[in-house]
């Protein structure tokens, strides 16, 4: 769905004078949206830090379970390489990478 035109829509509603329910239902509507789409924005860039937060903001707009369980098992992964990718460099003791391996996160 395209966002922009609900908003406007959103707006005349308001002019309009449409019930306050209907209103809340709409912009709850619109919310779940535009979380939606800031969530597959940040699947797409694969950035940790803004995944978690869009995740976070999903699930409080009450966005499909099955894409935040999608984006909750990429961020997952993306975690683990950084992990992975910091006990390489040196960053870390030996142990964290071996549990690394154990997780399968270097296979």
């Amino acid at each position: 769905r395209e966002i922009d035109p609900l908003t406007a829509a959103l707006a005349a509603a308001k002019e309009a004078g449409v019930s306050p329910l209907q209103l809340t239902e709409a912009e709850r509507l619109l919310e779940c949206l535009l979380c939606t789409q800031r969530l597959k924005e940040c699947m797409e860039s694969c950035d940790s830090a803004e995944l978690e937060d869009a995740i976070d903001e999903a699930q409080e707009a009450g966005v499909e379970s099955t894409l935040i369980l999608q984006a909750t098992q990429l961020l997952d992964r993306l975690q683990a390489e950084e992990a992975l990718t910091s006990c390489l460099a040196g960053d870390a003791d030996i142990r964290q990478l071996e549990r690394l391996i154990g997780d399968g996160v270097a296979a």
